[in-house]
């Protein structure tokens, strides 16, 4: 199978979900949206050999919320992620009705080693990325968008490790926005480096 299929009326047969794992599907291309499920609370996924990016189609989001005005996963408690070889884009995004409590990144994301673009969005309860971010070696974009408190990178050692990391998007984050202004941020020294640095406001 190349792709699970999801949405429309056939999807209601699932809205009783409390757990689900997705577990080597090595030639699913698309993982389906699962983001509407009203009552999901542990979802893993692993061993998805193909899958390259989990984005807004996933989640059933656009520009931050579904379509119906209701939040993804909003029962949510666990999501973990493991062995996905293939993947290179994921936008992370805190789910249910907890944007102003999670403290940190999900410990998972550390083994995707081989991830290219990383966007975290609403995080608005985490002050300062871990350590471990260093350790996505393949990392070459990052971005932040709209984390309203987060005001530290990792350390200086942790950035430097993300060798292949050319560019760097910052969009609302004021206290971010403010430690990365050009010359004179706490941050700016740890990104100076990068051929291409966009930072701008909401909007």
């Amino acid at each position: 199978m190349m792709k699970i299929p999801s949405g429309g009326d056939s999807s209601r047969v699932f809205d009783n979900l409390v757990q689900l794992m997705l577990q080597n599907c090595k030639w699913c291309e698309q993982l389906p949206m699962l983001g509407h499920l009203p009552r999901l609370k542990l979802l893993w996924i692993s061993g998805m050999d193909k899958i390259r990016s989990i984005g807004n189609e996933f989640y059933g989001i656009g520009d931050g919320s579904t379509s119906n005005g209701v939040r993804p996963f909003p029962a949510l408690k666990v999501l973990g992620f493991r062995s996905m070889k293939s993947l290179l884009e994921l936008k992370a995004t805190p789910v249910g009705d907890i944007r102003g409590r999670i403290k940190s990144l999900p410990d998972q994301l550390q083994s995707l080693t081989t991830l290219k673009t990383l966007n975290i969005v609403y995080f608005n309860g985490m002050e300062a990325l871990p350590e471990w971010l260093g350790n996505l070696s393949s990392l070459k974009y990052l971005g932040f968008w709209d984390c309203d408190n987060l005001k530290y990178l990792p350390t200086a050692t942790a950035m430097r490790r993300l060798s292949k990391l050319t560019e760097i998007r910052i969009r609302g984050c004021p206290f971010l926005r403010a430690n990365c202004a050009k010359g004179s941020g706490s941050e700016w020294s740890k990104i100076s480096h990068l051929p291409y640095i966009h930072i701008r406001e909401l909007g």
